[in-house]
């Protein structure tokens, strides 16, 4: 396989859209992808885990709006999420529940109250 650049967005420009991501391998077993789709492009990595590979996708590509390093990324960006010890495959998002959202906001809510009581009582 060639090498690709995906380093700018001119040499971005020039690769045609397509059902598969372009990977350029940033270390043995660990990949980050362009995937150029008709109407977007995202960054996406790979990463060879216990014989398989996790992917992910990182976020949207900078090609046609500027970064914002969370959802729109530069390629330096995406490389540094790809790399990072907190890299999206090292853990498997598991499945969130209704019951743990519902926990999640009574949590929320009661420590809202309990903070608005505490302005009424001493405010």
């Amino acid at each position: 396989m060639a090498m690709v650049r995906l380093q700018t967005p001119a040499a971005r420009s020039k690769l045609a859209a397509g059902h598969d991501p372009y990977y350029f391998e940033l270390r043995r077993g660990l990949h980050i992808g362009y995937y150029k789709g008709a109407a977007a492009a995202t960054w996406v990595m790979r990463e060879r885990r216990q014989r398989r590979y996790a992917k992910r996708t990182l976020g949207l590509a900078d090609d046609d709006m500027p970064a914002d390093g969370a959802k729109v990324l530069t390629w330096a960006q995406a490389q540094a999420k790809a790399l990072a010890s907190d890299r999206p495959t090292v853990s498997v998002p598991g499945h969130y529940t209704v019951a743990q959202a519902a926990e999640a906001y009574f949590a929320v809510r009661d420590k809202q109250s309990d903070a608005s009581q505490d302005k009424i009582k001493y405010g």
